[in-house]
């Protein structure tokens, strides 16, 4: 998975990813690219919090709802899990160089 986010006045206004992954991580991917594009970083951060949230159980927000059923299946959680693990990487890298003079 490869994440490329630009970030405008603390708001995520394009991501583009690139997964080479099975239908699953792809259509997590897609998802995810639906939910964060518009969103400040620490609420993209959240979004992927909801989603390592759900692979253990927890409750889905709406938008994350068509991957609960992975949530029975471990061997599946990486698939949906790695786009937004990658996102979290990307986020936090551009929140650190927003800071940085």
């Amino acid at each position: 998975i490869e994440v490329d986010i630009e970030v405008t006045q603390g708001r995520i206004t394009a991501l583009a990813h690139r997964t080479r992954g099975c239908l699953l991580c792809e259509a997590a991917a897609s998802a995810m690219a639906d939910q964060v594009v518009g969103r400040t970083l620490a609420e993209a951060l959240a979004v992927c919090e909801h989603m390592e949230s759900l692979m253990r159980g927890g409750a889905a927000p709406p938008s994350l709802a068509p991957f609960t059923p992975v949530a029975a299946h471990p061997n599946r959680h990486d698939c949906v899990s790695l786009p937004f693990r990658a996102l979290t990487i990307a986020t936090r890298l551009a929140a650190r160089d927003h800071l940085e003079p």
